[in-house]
């Protein structure tokens, strides 16, 4: 009988603290509406998004791939808009397939309160680094 071994899996929000410009967060003369705005960088006035609904990688591994602990970290770069659903997905620094996959269709599942700017919602595009430590 195969034993049962441990994964440890975690997500760690990261979220670029670069500096946006003045004048791309300068509010218009007269301003679209939220939905059409290109995403914004987090920093400066524009407060980051606030995780509320998060999900655990799911993985389907060989049983061979627990002769030795492995860890990696997958770097997911998606948009959040203002209704918090998470949109363009894509890695940004890759594992391998199989945890690519496993973390993107985790953080497609997570939600978010959305990043504002002078208190109103604003899309932004952020980072997300999900971690796997498999022992």
């Amino acid at each position: 009988m195969m034993t049962r071994k441990l994964i440890t899996l975690s997500a760690l929000l990261v979220v670029a603290a670069s500096l946006v410009s003045a004048q791309a967060i300068a509010p218009a003369k007269t301003p679209a509406p939220a939905t059409s705005i290109a995403p914004m960088k987090v920093g400066g006035d524009v407060l980051p998004p606030k995780l509320t609904h998060i999900v655990e990688p799911k993985l389907h591994l060989h049983r061979s791939f627990f002769h030795s602990p492995k860890s990696c970290k997958v770097l997911v770069r998606l948009t959040i808009p203002v209704d918090g659903v998470p949109i363009d997905i894509h890695v940004v620094r890759s594992c391998n397939a199989t945890f690519d996959k496993s973390a993107m269709d985790a953080v497609s599942q997570y939600r978010f309160e959305p990043a504002t700017l002078h208190g109103k919602p604003v899309p932004v595009a952020i980072n997300i680094e999900v971690q796997f430590k498999i022992f």
